[in-house]
């Protein structure tokens, strides 16, 4: 909103259909795995959506994950280098093969091609990364140029890709190409904070808006660059 009210949320909707890839920023302790957690949840639980996980360095949504990875083959956990880079190559196997399925429906059925109905045929994929530094320092160089490649080029493929990170440490990383694919300030969360601080986000603020600070429990939505602040914590 433009005044910047701040707004109850029960409720936040992220239709994997209008957007590939959202990013979580924060500051320690500011609510950024409580967040991931929530989505790990209600993809399995309620919707029963198939969930990949790189976890943080502290393994922190482990104990989350094992819930469910021996009654599911729909979960799957990664928190070591080489799971890592073995999960990059799945996730790249199988959203290739879609952006394949993709191009040759839109190539046979033309201008009648609805490309959002389309979508809806494969089975929803919600990947997390929790701590994009964690991850940037443990996989290899080849999982990190094939995740870059798959944020550009695997959109249509009724994935969701949802990485959290730290607003000042992710700072080292922003001439890598996979920052460059993954933090493209349009679409996000921000926990707590200066808005104008964190140099991730593209904002569509004054200065005045921009240098206030919220604590932890308050942030803003982000979309597309048009900003909402909201109650990120039941108060």
């Amino acid at each position: 909103s433009s005044d910047l009210d701040v707004a109850e949320a029960e409720m936040s909707r992220i239709d994997i259909y209008e957007r590939f890839s959202m990013t979580v920023i924060g500051e320690s302790r500011t609510g950024k795995t409580e967040f991931l957690s929530t989505v790990i949840l209600t993809a399995q639980s309620i919707l029963n959506w198939d969930v990949y996980v790189i976890d943080n360095n502290d393994n922190s949504l482990f104990e989350l994950c094992r819930k469910f990875l021996g009654k599911s083959s729909s979960v799957r956990y990664a928190n070591k280098p080489d799971d890592m880079d073995k999960m990059v190559e799945d996730i790249r196997t199988i959203l290739v093969a879609r952006k394949k399925t993709f191009w040759a429906e839109q190539d046979s059925q033309g201008e009648q091609f609805d490309a959002k109905s389309f979508i809806k045929q494969f089975d929803p994929l919600v990947i997390i990364i929790d701590d994009f530094e964690n991850f940037f320092d443990k996989a290899s160089e080849q999982s990190l140029n094939d995740f870059a490649q798959i944020i550009k080029n695997c959109n249509d493929t009724g994935a969701m890709f949802i990485v959290s990170a730290n607003s000042q440490s992710i700072k080292r990383y922003m001439n890598s190409p996979a920052y460059g694919a993954v933090f493209t300030g349009r679409y996000g969360l921000l926990l707590g904070g200066a808005a104008g601080s964190q140099n991730v986000y593209n904002l569509n603020m004054t200065y005045q808006q921009a240098s206030v600070t919220y604590e932890a429990g308050q942030g803003y939505l982000i979309d597309n660059g048009l900003c909402t602040v909201i109650r990120t914590q039941r108060p």
